[in-house]
């Protein structure tokens, strides 16, 4: 699971895995947490408790540098995002995003197809910057973020 954006209106997601005694075969790095509305009071290293406890040691097993290492809690300054749920979301990435050109390589034989779109180091989300987003419906008529459909 790399290169994600887990992205909460409320609290900041998870940096740890609460309830999991063993890791498994999991690997995971690249990704980007963070709350609309908590994420900008949040202080410290938000991964230090985790990355300090038997189960970070025992994912090192598994995943050499140990799960969450390369994450991160930053804002990914999306076009727009709004704690209004009411609000229209574009999830685009704009320019001077963290999210740009810091995710993890992945091998170049796992399906990715916008890798060709994706200038530098991987972008961390579904989007890379500058990528259009597409359509949905019937011949992608309804716009992925709302307003005019400018890929038809």
């Amino acid at each position: 699971m790399f290169n994600n954006l887990f992205v909460q209106i409320e609290k900041v997601p998870g940096t740890g895995f609460a309830g999991i005694k063993e890791p498994g075969n999991v690997r995971a790095g690249g990704n980007l947490l963070w709350g609309v509305r908590d994420g900008p009071a949040l202080t410290g290293d938000p991964f230090a408790k985790f990355r300090a406890s038997p189960l970070f040691a025992a994912s090192r097993k598994y995943f050499a540098p140990g799960l969450t290492t390369h994450d991160r809690v930053a804002d990914p300054k999306f076009v727009n995002l709004s704690a209004d749920l009411s609000a229209a979301a574009d999830l685009r990435l704009q320019p001077g995003s963290p999210a740009i050109n810091t995710g993890q390589q992945i091998p170049p034989e796992w399906p990715d197809p916008l890798r060709a779109a994706d200038e530098g180091a991987p972008d961390i989300g579904a989007l890379p910057l500058g990528t259009a987003a597409w359509g949905v419906g019937v011949d992608g008529r309804i716009p992925l973020f709302g307003g005019e459909n400018k890929t038809k």
